[in-house]
């Protein structure tokens, strides 16, 4: 029994003698390891602050792709809403028109023709899509419109019936609806784009 515990004695010994061997190479003095420390600091910022040509190319290019867009951008959406801008119709126009009774009886039909419309002055073809025309008598307003469905109907003259042409007239009339008979003084209201178009505010039809 003696002899069992001195070979373990002996055996644990011979381990951790092993042991120290195999470690001591990877032990450094705290001066060495130090030095070591400072050595490897040196030469990471020493290599890091040397940049080559191909390396600065490189990040010229990079800076110029990202920059490059921040800078044309604005420039070229500015220039693309000015053109838009440029191509947009006027919000009126400078046409004027005159309104007259269109000598003809009014009765207590629902067709009767009432007034006609001609230009007093025009520069430009104005398109329906955009105008606005209104009659008025006493309390009640009615839409006119040139196809038909309105309470007040617009006849044209002109050769394009989507436009209200400078050469043309215009004739108004019931339709459908009785709102003028026998002598009846009508409001008229016209926009184009929005803004009032110049021309006769009311016609007194007989």
């Amino acid at each position: 029994m003696r002899n069992i515990v001195k070979s373990l004695f002996v055996l644990s010994i011979c381990g951790i003698l092993l042991t120290w061997h195999f470690n001591s190479d990877s032990i450094l003095p705290p001066e060495e390891d130090q030095e070591l420390e400072l050595e490897i600091v040196e030469t990471y910022y020493a290599d890091d602050s040397e940049i080559s040509e191909e390396e600065a190319l490189v990040i010229g290019l990079g800076a110029a792709l990202i920059l490059g867009p921040m800078v044309v951008l604005p420039i070229v959406l500015y220039v693309w809403a000015n053109s838009l801008a440029a191509d947009q119709p006027e919000s009126g126009t400078r046409n004027s028109y005159t309104a007259s009774d269109a000598s003809a009886s009014v009765t207590s039909a629902d067709n009767d023709t009432l007034m006609r419309i001609m230009w007093q002055h025009a520069e430009d073809d104005l398109n329906w899509a955009f105008v606005v025309m209104r009659l008025s008598v006493g309390d009640y307003t009615y839409d006119c419109s040139t196809g038909g469905w309105d309470d007040c109907s617009i006849a044209q003259d002109g050769s394009d019936d989507a436009l209200w042409e400078t050469g043309e007239f215009l004739t108004l009339s019931e339709n459908g609806v009785n709102f003028a008979s026998g002598t009846t003084t009508i409001e008229l209201y016209v926009t184009y784009r929005g803004t009032a178009v110049a021309g006769s505010s009311s016609v007194t039809v007989a």
